[in-house]
């Protein structure tokens, strides 16, 4: 192959992480990931990891020989030494197989299909590598994807016996030839050294295209490689393709603000549901469940990752969705279980009955009890006073104190039995009552919805589920017994893996369907009842479906084949230190990106505010004094708030932060 030679401007382009890019961002792990192959097919009975080390021994040893000069993958596999190198059979297989992993692993860099098609249009193409692979190998990559023709060159530093790394001694020897004016050339590349320096070194103009290099996030997972047998590192390299792939963003989002979304969305969230919804869909085949339900509404994207999924991965389980919310079960639950129980448990500070008390209406508190019908308000009224705005402090002390005797207490529950027959009625359609033990997947938190749950699956006849939930906050005892496990954390057992884990999984999470708060018959079938829309727009407009997109474009892109990496090993570390990267260490654009995210406070969307605010003065001495300002992402506030703020908030939280550690 060779360029066309017609004197028109020539763009050579570095074919790694510019033209194309694997499904790992490290190229060691690769040799981890054919390791995983080999041992699979019984090739080798020795761990993936070894292989891997000898392999990166093996190209070090034959650099050595070869004097530095760049080296072919056969010099590579015939410089192994120790067993496998005495096994010239296991070798060729091995060789083999590392060329047709690269092949599977790899796919174009969005946008450089376009970005090579222009180049073509205006002059001729060139791509080169510093790389072991033959040129015919990695012509066959280029080919597949109709990125390469017949009039363009290739150049491959291990045939040509010069490489861009070392003085760019490979840009000298194309500046040699006569089609080629250097002039008249630019290079394009992704490392700032190989590609940049040493081509502008020997005359080529250059350009430095880094978008798909490793970002921090992306650095944590390929760090985890060794210790999740490589299913990091082909996270990392999904997550980069997410993140770099072209969705559709809210009409009149700012791409700055669209591009931090869908960083964190792809880098982030994406792992971490992955790797929570893996470890459920795990404990399930462990237990023999084979009826799965995730709960409404943060239930709702882990069951759409777990439809995403290899079949290998739910075989034999039935996935569905199961539409419940605390507004619609609380109250019912009272007869399913005990009063006292469920009041004492309501009504602890913070909890289901008076969370949020002091910024909801009157009303709003009285429909958590199932008092919101016209013939209760005369009743409530003999016993408290029912303002237009919160209950004050002595009048909410009032109120809690009324629910808990006395002919309050009997309506509360004699609504809890009127509301029973059509939630056991649900229940029962949707199969959780079966006979046969369910499982059901949620976020999680205090447990209370999960109790609740559970004693109406019992009382419909059913068996109490197995609850799994990403983390537990709080010490709170249960309104009825409850079968829960937590994924990532239990409070009451350690500390949390960042402050506030709650907003954090309930943004990743939010969903644009709205909060179940009732049942309904309609003929002999009953139907969820969902409250009116509250601030749908107000998520929309953030950028929530691009979130959504990006964190199920990481799952769809994942390599997820058992043979290349296990899928049953644990990711509560690595998924802990992505959290942290984030929610603890945002940089300023991801803080002022997703600091303005509309959060629901509350369980009915009556209190909604901000993730992040710009500190002040106020927030300072507040801070200063020990006092909880009640905001929810500290770092995202610090992060937004002039410099002088900042710097000050920052190292009282790096003190905080290491007390907690």
């Amino acid at each position: 192959m060779h360029s066309s030679g017609t004197g028109a401007p020539l763009a050579s382009f570095d074919i790694f992480d510019t033209v194309l890019a694997r499904a790992v961002t490290s190229p060691d792990a690769v040799h981890l990931l054919v390791g995983n192959r080999l041992v699979s097919a019984g090739v080798i009975d020795a761990p993936a990891s070894d292989y891997a080390s000898a392999r990166v021994a093996a190209e070090r040893r034959a650099g050595a020989i070869a004097d530095g000069r760049p080296v072919t993958i056969e010099q590579i596999f015939s410089a192994f030494v120790g067993p496998l190198g005495s096994q010239p059979d296991v070798l060729a297989r091995a060789q083999a197989e590392e060329i047709a992993v690269e092949h599977e692993l790899l796919r174009p860099v969005p946008g450089a299909a376009n970005r090579i098609a222009e180049a073509r249009r205006a002059g001729s193409v060139a791509f080169v590598s510093d790389m072991h692979l033959p040129a015919v190998e990695l012509e066959k990559m280029l080919r597949r994807y109709e990125l390469m023709v017949d009039e363009d060159l290739l150049v491959v530093s291990c045939e040509a016996g010069f490489s861009k790394s070392n003085e760019g001694a490979l840009f000298a020897l194309l500046a040699s030839r006569d089609e080629i004016d250097p002039a008249r050339t630019t290079h394009y590349g992704n490392h700032e050294w190989s590609d940049v320096k040493m081509a502008r070194k020997h005359g080529f103009a250059a350009e430095h295209l880094d978008a798909a290099n490793p970002n921090r996030y992306e650095d944590i997972l390929e760090q985890h490689a060794r210790s999740t047998g490589g299913l990091t590192s082909l996270l990392a390299g999904a997550a980069r393709e997410a993140r770099l792939t072209q969705l559709a963003t809210t009409p009149g989002q700012s791409s700055n603000h669209a591009t931090h979304i869908q960083t964190v969305a792809a880098d982030v969230a994406g792992p971490v549901l992955l790797a929570f919804t893996l470890w459920a869909l795990r404990r399930c085949r462990e237990e023999n469940i084979s009826r799965v339900y995730f709960l409404t509404r943060d239930g709702e994207l882990p069951l759409e990752i777990a439809q995403l999924l290899p079949e290998s991965i739910s075989s034999g389980m039935e996935l569905a969705m199961l539409e419940v919310g605390r507004a619609a079960i609380s109250v019912p639950s009272i007869a399913a279980g005990d009063f006292d129980r469920w009041y004492e448990s309501g009504t602890a500070s913070g909890s289901f009955l008076v969370q949020h008390a002091d910024e909801l209406d009157a009303a709003a508190l009285l429909k958590r009890v199932g008092l919101d019908g016209t013939e209760h308000l005369e009743l409530v009224a003999r016993h408290v006073n029912i303002s237009d705005g919160p209950f004050s402090e002595d009048e909410l002390a009032q109120w809690v104190r009324t629910c808990a005797s006395g002919e309050i207490r009997d309506a509360i529950i004699a609504e809890s039995h009127r509301r029973l027959p059509v939630v056991l009625d649900y229940l029962q359609q949707s199969g959780v009552a079966s006979g046969d033990r369910v499982a059901m997947i949620d976020v999680g938190w205090t447990g209370q919805h999960s109790a609740m749950l559970s004693a109406l699956t019992e009382m419909a006849g059913g068996q109490s589920p197995l609850h799994l939930h990403i983390g537990r906050r709080g010490h709170r005892a249960l309104l009825h017994d409850a079968d829960i496990e937590h994924w990532l954390f239990d409070e009451s057992t350690g500390s949390l893996p960042i402050a506030n884990p709650v907003a954090l999984f309930e943004t990743f999470c939010v969903s644009l369907n709205e909060s179940v708060i009732g049942y309904e018959r309609h003929g002999d079938r009953v139907r969820a009842v969902r409250r009116d829309g509250h601030h749908d727009e107000a998520l929309r407009a953030w950028g929530v479906p691009l979130m959504r997109q990006s964190i199920l474009k990481t799952v769809e892109l994942a390599r997820l084949d058992g043979s290349l990496a296990p899928l049953d090993v644990d990711l509560t570390s690595v998924s802990k230190e992505l959290l942290r990267a984030f929610w603890d260490r945002p940089t300023v654009p991801e803080a002022q990106a997703w600091g303005a995210f509309p959060f629901e406070q509350d369980q009915v969307g009556n209190a909604v505010r901000t993730l992040a605010v710009r500190y002040d003065a106020n927030h300072l001495r507040a801070r200063q004094a020990g006092e909880f300002y009640g905001l929810d992402w500290k770092a995202g506030s610090i992060a937004i708030s002039s410099p002088a703020v900042r710097v000050a908030l920052q190292a009282a939280e790096q003190i905080r932060s290491r007390i907690r550690d």
